[in-house]
């Protein structure tokens, strides 16, 4: 890391996107343990990576994304990061990155006779979360596509779901299931924040035999290299 570096935490679901993460970094240092977690330090000509693998879904990414900012802060950043779908016939090819320029915790609301309301909607918590723009700005140049991620607490595996998805977030692009976690644990520590995510798969049926995974992380890594 060169001098005057900056300390970035990305936190991703799966073992399998720390290794992505590091993949085209300069050099990884052991993994070390965490509290729960196992985090590998990867190191970039201008950044320190703390790379940690904090579970599926939304509780999870919190929790683990508290744990690092507690027991290993403190960071310059927090990225959530890793693989996600896209909406159909949003002109974003498979394999493609995506940077959120927005990010909303999309089933968190009111599911009521007429449809769904939204939970800022309802006058709740935040549900909707703004990047760091100079972040957004650097992963498009990279080559990344910005727009709206959806954070859903369970994957999208119907048409119908990802139809209603749609309708109610009609400039929604990708879909994942940790950034608005991320997103909220971030503000809470004062930390900027972003979310980048490497398309595996189309957002609707679900049908393994059509995902591009490994392409996507092969993706992943070269953006990983390419920004940090």
């Amino acid at each position: 890391m060169s001098e005057g570096g900056r300390r970035v935490l990305v936190v991703v679901a799966k073992q399998y996107e720390v290794a992505a993460v590091c993949k085209e970094t300069a050099g990884t240092g052991p993994e070390t343990a965490v509290g729960p977690y196992c985090a590998q330090t990867a190191l970039t000509a201008v950044a320190e990576l703390a790379v940690v693998a904090g579970g599926v879904g939304p509780a999870a990414a919190a929790a683990a994304t508290a744990t690092m900012l507690a027991l290993r802060g403190p960071f310059d950043f927090v990225v959530s990061a890793g693989i996600g779908g896209v909406f159909p016939d949003r002109g974003v090819d498979l394999a493609r990155i995506v940077v959120a320029d927005s990010i909303v915790a999309a089933d968190l609301g009111l599911h009521h006779d007429e449809g769904f309301m939204s939970g800022e909607r309802m006058g709740w918590a935040p549900a909707s979360f703004t990047p760091d723009p100079a972040f957004v700005e650097q992963a498009v140049a990279a080559g990344a596509a910005p727009g709206l991620t959806l954070s859903v607490s369970g994957m999208t595996g119907t048409d119908e779901r990802g139809r209603e998805l749609a309708s109610v977030y009609p400039t929604a692009l990708a879909e994942a299931m940790e950034g608005a976690a991320v997103a909220s644990t971030a503000i809470a520590w004062g930390v900027p924040f972003g979310e980048v995510r490497a398309i595996s798969n189309h957002v609707g049926r679900f049908d393994q035999s059509t995902w591009t995974k490994q392409e996507a992380l092969a993706a992943l890594s070269e953006f990983v290299a390419a920004v940090f």
